[in-house]
């Protein structure tokens, strides 16, 4: 009988211990989508999608931390897409772009954007630069 009893305690404490295991694995489970999400930001960067109304071609630079980096060109009189780089994305999510106009002398700035993952920038470039718009989304 102390046998059997030896027996089944060790059973009882080899399934607790496999429905440990189990519930740890599930919980491991849960954040995934998120990091997913994150290192698929991380992957693919961020998108901007650009309507230039204005003549002049731009050249569309990422401010950050004072500097600024090229990420492409926009055609005058044109819609582009561009995507700034995942390696060039902020930590932050805060993106500020600049658009220097080829032959002209007027820059015209983005406001600082929070663009979560996922999300996209939209830039329109007025004829007159002061009447450019922004705006995030998907």
């Amino acid at each position: 009988m102390r046998d059997l009893r030896a027996g089944i305690s060790v059973m009882l404490v080899v399934a607790a211990v496999g429905c440990a295991a189990s519930n740890t694995s599930s919980d491991a489970a849960g954040p995934a989508p998120a990091e997913r999400a994150d290192s698929m930001r991380a992957s693919t960067g961020i998108e901007v999608q650009i309507d230039n109304q204005n003549f002049n071609d731009m050249n569309i630079y990422l401010l950050k931390g004072g500097a600024r980096s090229l990420i492409g060109r926009a055609t005058g009189l044109q819609k582009s897409t561009l995507t700034i780089p995942a390696s060039m994305a902020p930590a932050d999510l805060r993106v500020m772009l600049l658009a220097d106009p080829t032959g002209a002398s007027r820059a015209v700035t983005t406001p600082v954007l929070i663009v979560p993952a996922g999300q996209r920038i939209y830039w329109t470039i007025g004829s007159d630069p002061s009447m450019s718009t922004t705006s995030t989304g998907e």
